[in-house]
């Protein structure tokens, strides 16, 4: 035998050991699954009295919601499987939000809809910063707030934010998910993804608007003073506000935009892509 063909078998032989260890894998966790049916979700509650400008949330997989308190009170609820624990505690002005980590493979219930949630009830209408950070996650916000900073990091999961006022900078980094905005007013928005749609409705920013999409269709409604969007694949729609300066680059993918607008104080729209259609109106 050469030592090609035994290169060719060594590989063959561990191409064939993975597959196989991988489906024992997923029929594991399917059987776990299966047998998680009657498995409880338990919920944990806090409540705090005290003075709250800051909300920072570390999860794993749980899907995350900030929405206002009926009450005056701040209120933290996690459903999460009984081996997980979490904790909520407030450290200066700051109300931290921590899950720890230690499922099994028993946990991820690739069959049932039990999914592990974070709900943060917040009482007032004005916060500083907040910060949400997690693994595997659909995240909502609002409506109904105003924040300083708004930061999300997520490997996998949607975005929803509604009726929302940043008096800074609003960014959002993603590998894998979808992001909906709808009435967001701020000052800079900075959003980063690999994969994934934008359906922006009503976005305003006195600022800048930094876009950075690997994957994925834009749909923008609204605007800001400059614009900056670099996309490989995806289609492109936006209807603004204002005239700008449009420097628009596409590799492979129709074109239509207006003539730059008249003026000595215009706002730049630079755009580019290497795929896709690129679409632009001005109301």
């Amino acid at each position: 035998m050469s030592k090609a063909a035994k290169v060719a078998l060594v590989a063959a032989c561990v191409l064939v050991v993975g597959i196989v260890i991988s489906g024992v894998a997923i029929a594991k966790v399917m059987k776990d699954g299966i047998k998680n049916a009657d498995k409880d979700m338990v919920t944990v509650d806090f409540d705090f009295e005290e003075e709250i400008s800051n909300i920072d949330v570390n999860a794993v997989t749980n899907d995350i919601y900030v929405l206002q308190s009926e009450d005056d009170k701040t209120h933290v609820q996690c459903i999460d499987f009984e081996n997980v624990e979490h904790d909520a505690y407030v450290d200066g002005d700051t109300l931290y939000v921590t899950t720890e980590v230690n499922r099994t493979l028993s946990d991820l219930d690739f069959f049932l809809n039990n999914t592990p949630k974070i709900y943060v009830y917040l009482p007032e209408e004005e916060y500083a910063d907040l910060k949400i950070e997690s693994t595997t996650s659909d995240v909502e916000v609002g409506p109904g707030f105003r924040f300083e900073n708004i930061t999300v990091d997520v490997t996998t999961g949607d975005i929803t934010m509604t009726t929302l006022d940043c008096e800074d900078t609003l960014e959002m980094n993603v590998i894998t998910g979808d992001i909906a905005l709808t009435d967001i007013d701020c000052v800079n928005l900075v959003y980063n993804v690999t994969t994934g749609c934008l359906d922006f409705d009503t976005v305003l920013a006195s600022g800048d608007i930094n876009i950075d999409i690997t994957t994925g269709d834009i749909n923008f409604i609204g605007d800001g003073a400059n614009i900056y969007l670099e996309c490989t694949t995806g289609d492109i729609y936006m209807l603004l506000n204002s005239d700008k300066e449009f420097d628009v680059d596409v590799l492979t993918g129709d074109v239509s935009i207006p003539r730059d607008g008249n003026g000595d104080e215009l706002g730049e729209c630079v755009i580019d892509v290497t795929t896709g259609d690129v679409v632009i109106d001005v109301a």
